[in-house]
């Protein structure tokens, strides 16, 4: 979200203001999207609003047993380490918080939020309202814009990442990196 404020014209301030910028994985560029769970959804993008009006996962799945089923050893090594963890390989995981992880994965999300990843192709755009009028309304254009990280000219930037992670690619993060300036990777 940051990126995304930082490479507004208003936004733009905040280049001098937030020293360090510390990005956890950030997911800005979208050419070579790996997960296939979160894909899957992209037809159904329209019917998410009906299922979650406002969010998902909030009390969802909170309330299902899964994090004491991971307490069992061979569970959480077979089970629930490939179920909740495909952003990492075994040896990136301590296996022991495991439960810990799965018992937060689940924490939630606005379903715009939600549908917002899902409008993504390539690059980050604004959030499509889903009609040309809409959008007008909003951006003054049909089609919602792209973020311009061009415009990000922090020398504060450090990012972190994990190689296998299920949303980031190291592709997008170089893509993201040509397009700003002062930038450190930790991975």
């Amino acid at each position: 979200m940051m990126f995304g404020l930082m490479a507004t014209e208003k936004g733009v301030r905040y280049n001098h203001i937030v020293e360090p910028f510390i990005a956890m994985a950030p997911v800005c560029y979208f050419t070579n999207f790996k997960a296939s769970e979160i894909k899957s959804l992209k037809p159904f993008k329209e019917k998410l609003f009906w299922l979650f009006p406002k969010s998902f996962g909030f009390g969802t799945f909170r309330k299902l047993p899964l994090a004491n089923l991971c307490t069992n050893d061979w569970l959480r090594g077979n089970i629930c380490y490939r179920m909740a963890m495909k952003t990492a390989s075994v040896s990136q995981i301590d296996l022991d918080r495991v439960p810990v992880f799965i018992d937060n994965v689940f924490m939630g999300s606005s379903t715009r939020n939600l549908v917002h990843l899902l409008q993504q192709n390539h690059g980050l755009t604004y959030y499509d309202f889903g009609t040309a009028q809409q959008n007008m309304e909003h951006y003054g254009t049909a089609v919602p814009p792209a973020y311009n990280f061009s415009q990000i000219t922090s020398q504060s930037l450090v990012e972190i990442h994990v190689k296998h992670d299920l949303l980031l690619d190291l592709e997008n993060i170089q893509l993201l990196k040509n397009d700003l300036k002062g930038w450190s990777t930790i991975n």
